[in-house]
């Protein structure tokens, strides 16, 4: 299938491994080409493809700390699009991207939020009054930003959730705004009311093939990564990217599976044979595409549709695919009907690929 690449390179003579993509949302608008991504070295740094040369603009600023912390994961505020979260080791940083400069940006005064442990994810949300992040212990903080007294945490969500091992990722739900979702190397997803602490929903991920123990002891469905759209008639869907090379699709409705469609492969050179590593609903079709990348180096639009899916075979459903060739650790999309969908691997580079859309 393929489609038009290129490949926008870090500069400035650094060659940090990119381990997240941060976009801003639409807003109802066609989407502009700017988007900031987070490095292995700790640095945040802000990307304009219409930017002649190598694509990255010059705001880049450093919140690995004296540790050299990786910085894990950033998202752009809903409401401010200028305000920017990022983690990095135990510490959750708020940026101004109009004061961004290109020394280390390490007051004590952004940090919103700090954990015990290695903060793999944090997302903000669509109220702009929360932020969740989920940790290495296991745990999912949820901090709630108040203008006059400051952040504080406002739950940690634990108990019946990912106890004794790594929570990877965590995604507030658009239409429910006491709900945040969060992934496991447990092979759980877990939908919370962070208004109680409670767990609404535990989904255990299970094999695709039973034939197969020996596959599901050395690929197990670890959950890497958790997408939620925010149209109103598909926001009861949550997708999960899986170790066993599957990406799952959840119809949840009053605190149950309604449906469930499983995206996998059928036959070579379809689908993922690895571990998928990230998943998301594309910007340029309204939600009605996922994007996924894995390990084995593949990058995959879907047409997840769960009424149309049932009838179909597994290959009608990639619509579009690209061998990438490297690890996928993240993927992103624009809303734009050409160079709209982001792909990090373990290089210093960003591929920019044009879907159909």
């Amino acid at each position: 299938m393929g489609g038009e690449k290129r490949v926008v390179c870090l500069g400035g003579g650094e060659e940090e491994e990119v381990l997240c993509i941060a976009t801003q949302k639409s807003k109802g608008r066609r989407e502009e080409p700017v988007f900031g991504v987070t490095t292995e070295g700790g640095k945040f740094v802000v990307v304009d493809l219409r930017e002649s040369g190598s694509g990255w603009g010059q705001l880049r600023t450093s919140v690995g700390g004296a540790e050299g912390d990786p910085a894990t994961s950033a998202c752009f505020d809903y409401k401010d699009e200028n305000k920017v979260y990022c983690s990095a080791g135990p510490r959750v940083r708020e940026l101004d991207l109009r004061k961004l400069e290109e020394r280390s940006d390490l007051t004590e005064d952004n940090v919103v939020c700090r954990v015990g442990e290695e903060v793999n994810q944090v997302v903000v949300s669509h109220t702009g009054e929360y932020l969740a992040c989920g940790d290495d212990s296991g745990q999912v903080s949820v901090v709630k930003r108040d203008r006059e007294r400051g952040p504080k945490v406002f739950k940690e969500l634990r108990r019946g959730g990912h106890e004794n091992t790594i929570c990877s990722c965590v995604a507030f739900r658009s239409r429910q705004p006491w709900d945040v979702v969060s992934g496991g190397l447990d092979c759980a997803a877990v939908l919370w009311d962070f208004s109680r602490g409670k767990v609404k929903l535990r989904i255990e991920s299970k094999g695709t093939d039973p034939r197969s123990n020996e596959t599901q002891m050395f690929n197990p469905p670890m959950i890497h990564a958790v997408a939620v759209p925010e149209k109103k008639d598909l926001a009861n869907h949550i997708a999960v990217a899986r170790g066993d090379a599957t990406v799952a699709v959840y119809d949840v409705a009053k605190n149950a599976i309604k449906r469930s469609l499983i995206l996998k492969s059928h036959k070579p050179g379809v689908g993922h044979t690895a571990s998928v590593g990230h998943v998301c609903f594309t910007q340029f079709s309204q939600e009605n595409h996922l994007v996924s990348g894995g390990n084995d180096g593949r990058v995959n639009l879907w047409s997840w549709n769960l009424d149309r899916a049932s009838a179909s075979q597994g290959e009608e459903l990639v619509k579009w695919s690209a061998r990438h060739g490297k690890k996928v650790n993240w993927t992103a999309t624009l809303g734009t009907a050409s160079e709209n969908i982001l792909v990090a691997d373990t290089s210093c580079k960003i591929s920019v690929y044009s879907a159909p859309p």
